[in-house]
């Protein structure tokens, strides 16, 4: 009888999303935590990759994701890595105990931007350590493989023999390097190896753009057009899955040319400049590429045409399109000295879906097509101008990262409420109360909290100019510690203090804290009290008489919207000594309209 083969254990480890924010302490900048496909496609990604480094792998192996956090204080990188080097470890002897074959172990590093000095503390915690893998294989991705090569650390292991029988890293370039019997080999693998390994699904890649992103929303004025909403496109091409998606499109634009020409052109200058860069690496061992940056306001008349001519393609490529406007003076003079007629191609990043799908006949790619619209240069065609909304008249980028003192708007706050489906009727809140009309902040902060964390800290700025909370606090409920969140986000303040609704109730003024309840604030002086909304008025005023008890007196208060009129909130103010109260949004009702 044939002998059964044992399935090899390919252990899949990652770092736990929550030590993010741990490691940035540390300088370990993340780059993204939403590129990363999940379950069967990501393991049929990490097995394809095996293949590509010529990993003897069936296909049928079993695949155990194991995600490390480290709970215990650390103080630096390599303790944290230690202590991560132990739970793996104690993860993998549990798995391993089953099997005898040899295991593989993929470690995903991806997410981060590290260096050499970081790699250094990594490398020594995790093969100078407690973790013992000398038998099995070893597979480290990491965003440059440099960082590994030129360790110091690394070059000790090697000498020292420390290293597992095979070992492997794997850039994000596709770069490989093999380590194997103390031979070392390099290879590439496939670009398309990625399209398994990262979340690439069309809807996330637009809700990345249009809700995962420091979007700006108001009324602004460009120099051929009106638009009501500017997406930051630097965080956005950032991320990994967002990458691998628009490079297929420049992919099929290449087609057969051997030299190309890219002419990056946009008001999002850092960005063009940086897709320009990530498009010479990725092509520029498969083509000549050449890459200009040009100004979006006088591109035609720096265009040097004799570059055109030279290549066997150009493609103009910008951030974002409204009208087509500002790029057609470039794409004219493009086509007037084409007389070789070579191909031209138009990509954008994102248009809007009243944009122009032509441009001087030249077909308008677009990676992303955003559901809004742009309004022309008549006033009286923009529906911002006909609402009164003042214009923030952009002449460079930083011009769309202004907060106006009136937002929220009344046309602002309603809109990202419609769009968030976080309008409720006729249901009751967490404390069982009836409202005709209520708003789910935890909707409204899912999709626009990037862009209300900028609203925040400008007006967080402007009531509260030279001082800072120690602590937040809010009642402990899932949309008080939503917003209160956002808040410790938008102005940097780490601690939040709940307090469950119980406790509230039982305080009474100018008593004590009820008994048994631990006092939150000893040796805090500065306390910012931060809830989702105010309807009456009752959980304000109790967070409020729950400081004094303890024996503070907030610094003031910060909300998303607030439907008391203004004798109502001066009442809450004398509460806090006068100290303010901010609304995003004030939409004052009568009690029996609630």
């Amino acid at each position: 009888m044939a002998k059964k083969k044992t399935q090899k254990p390919v252990i899949i480890v990652d770092v736990a999303v929550e030590d993010y924010k741990k490691l940035s302490e540390f300088g370990f900048v993340h780059i993204s935590d939403h590129s990363w496909a999940k379950e069967s496609r990501n393991n049929n990604g990490f097995l394809l990759l095996l293949k590509k480094c010529d990993v003897n792998v069936q296909g049928q192996e079993r695949i155990h994701e194991v995600v490390i956090s480290v709970t215990r204080p650390v103080d630096n990188l390599e303790s944290y890595f230690e202590y991560f080097a132990t739970e793996l470890q104690r993860d993998a002897s549990k798995i391993l105990a089953k099997t005898s074959e040899p295991p593989i172990f993929i470690l995903n590093l991806m997410p981060f931007y590290l260096s050499i000095t970081r790699m250094d503390r990594i490398l020594k915690a995790l093969f100078l350590g407690k973790l013992n893998i000398r038998d099995g294989l070893i597979l480290l991705m990491v965003r440059n493989l440099d960082w590994v090569l030129k360790s110091s650390v690394f070059q000790d292991i090697c000498t020292q023999q420390k290293l597992p029988l095979s070992f492997f890293v794997v850039d994000l370039r596709c770069y490989a390097k093999r380590f194997h019997k103390n031979q070392f080999s390099d290879f590439e693998i496939p670009q398309g190896t990625f399209q398994y390994l990262l979340d690439i699904n069309k809807t996330r890649i637009y809700n990345s753009l249009v809700f995962g992103t420091n979007s700006h929303i108001g009324h602004y004025e460009l120099a051929n057009s009106h638009v009501r909403t500017h997406y930051d496109l630097r965080e956005f091409i950032a991320r990994d899955n967002v990458w691998e998606y628009l490079h297929k499109f420049f992919l099929s634009l290449v087609d057969e040319a051997e030299t190309v020409l890219f002419i990056g052109t946009g008001i999002e200058r850092d960005v063009i400049i940086r897709v320009g860069y990530q498009l010479q690496t990725l092509f520029g061992q498969r083509y000549v590429v050449t890459f200009e940056y040009l100004p979006p306001l006088t591109a035609a008349e720096n265009i040097d045409t004799t570059l055109s001519r030279q290549n066997d393609a150009v493609i103009v490529f910008t951030d974002i399109v409204n009208s087509g406007n500002t790029l057609q003076p470039l794409v004219q003079k493009l086509v007037a000295n084409n007389s070789e007629h070579k191909p031209i191609h138009i990509f954008t990043i994102a248009k809007m879906r009243n944009s122009p799908s032509e441009i001087e006949g030249i077909k308008l790619n677009a990676g992303l097509t955003i559901k809004r619209d742009y309004y022309t240069k008549r006033p009286d065609s923009c529906k911002l101008c006909q609402l009164g909304q003042p214009p923030v008249k952009v002449k460079e980028a930083e011009d769309f990262r202004q907060v106006l003192p009136g937002q929220l708007t009344p046309y602002d706050f309603w809109e990202i409420v419609t769009d968030s489906q976080a309008l409720l009727r006729k249901q009751k809140d967490p404390q069982g109360r009836f409202f005709s009309f209520r708003i789910d902040t935890h909707r409204v902060v899912r999709r626009y909290g990037h862009w209300l964390r900028n609203v925040i800290a400008q007006r967080f700025a402007e009531t509260w100019p030279n001082t800072r909370p120690e602590v937040i606090c809010t009642v402990e409920e899932e949309t008080g510690l939503t917003f209160a969140s956002l808040v410790s986000e938008a102005i940097d303040v780490n601690k939040i203090v709940s307090i469950p609704r119980r406790d509230l109730r039982r305080v009474t003024p100018g008593g004590g804290l009820p008994q048994n309840t631990k006092n939150p604030f000893d040796g805090v002086s500065r306390v910012l009290l931060a809830d989702d909304g105010i309807n009456f008025g009752n959980t304000m005023s109790n967070l409020i008489m729950f400081c004094r008890a303890a024996g503070i007196n907030p610094m003031g208060a910060i909300v998303l919207d607030s439907r008391l009129d203004q004798r109502a909130t001066d009442g809450i103010r004398v509460q806090m000594s006068r100290s303010p109260l901010v609304a995003l949004y004030e939409w004052p009702t009568r009690s029996s309209h609630l």
